[in-house]
């Protein structure tokens, strides 16, 4: 095994699985090193049931991201990985509910899949001049 396989797990340790089986989704952050689950969400659990009318359409996508965003956030982690190569449809929904509240999504390849930098206002000490 290579040095980068090895210190991957300790680097980056929150891995992103999300899993679309025919009538609901499932969404968890697992941490690699420890192999403990940080936060799960699925659409099939009893608060979720009555609250979604669809279990598998764009909203419940949305939702769930929203709602695995905040659980993640209460347990320190604002950075996962994903090593998925096509990131599209009810994926690319969760993803990007993700990464608008605030979780940074890495491809395992080291590179920044998606991650929104923050609005910089003229006034800023930031700003281009």
């Amino acid at each position: 095994m290579s040095f980068r396989r090895e210190s991957d797990k300790y680097m980056r340790p929150y891995f992103l699985i999300i899993d679309f089986p025919k009538r609901s989704i499932h969404a968890k952050i697992v941490h690699s090193a420890q192999h403990t689950t940080v936060a799960s969400v699925g659409t099939n659990s009893r608060d979720l049931k009555a609250f979604l009318p669809d279990k598998t359409d764009l909203a419940a996508c949305r939702f769930t991201g929203e709602l695995l965003a905040r659980r993640a956030k209460e347990a320190d982690c604002y950075a996962v990985a994903f090593s998925g190569s096509r990131v599209e449809g009810r994926l690319a929904v969760v993803i990007d509910s993700l990464v608008d509240c605030g979780i940074s999504v890495y491809r395992m390849d080291r590179e920044i899949l998606l991650s929104r930098e923050p609005e910089v206002g003229k006034n800023s000490s930031f700003s281009s001049r």
